[in-house]
């Protein structure tokens, strides 16, 4: 992740977005990283939609996915709920 932000740094970019999988794991490295190199972090996650909604993963029909990005605070705290 450090390597990315740099790279991201060294070419003039003001933020930098990164989306995980179903889960935010590399979100504090990304903030870390980012803090360090003056880059605004925007973390994100895929999520996939499914019909019918369901508990049951091996029963559902995924639509396609969705990707959400946080660029604050409160907006990973809504997709982290």
């Amino acid at each position: 992740m450090t390597g990315l932000v740099e790279a991201a740094a060294a070419d003039g970019q003001p933020a930098i977005a990164v989306t995980d999988d179903g889960l935010m794991a590399g979100v504090p490295e990304l903030f870390r990283a980012c803090t360090a190199h003056h880059v605004q972090p925007i973390a994100g996650c895929s999520v996939k939609v499914v019909d019918p909604p369901s508990y049951d993963r091996h029963s559902v029909r995924a639509l396609g996915d969705v990707r959400l990005l946080a660029a604050g605070a409160a907006g990973k705290r809504w997709i982290e709920a």
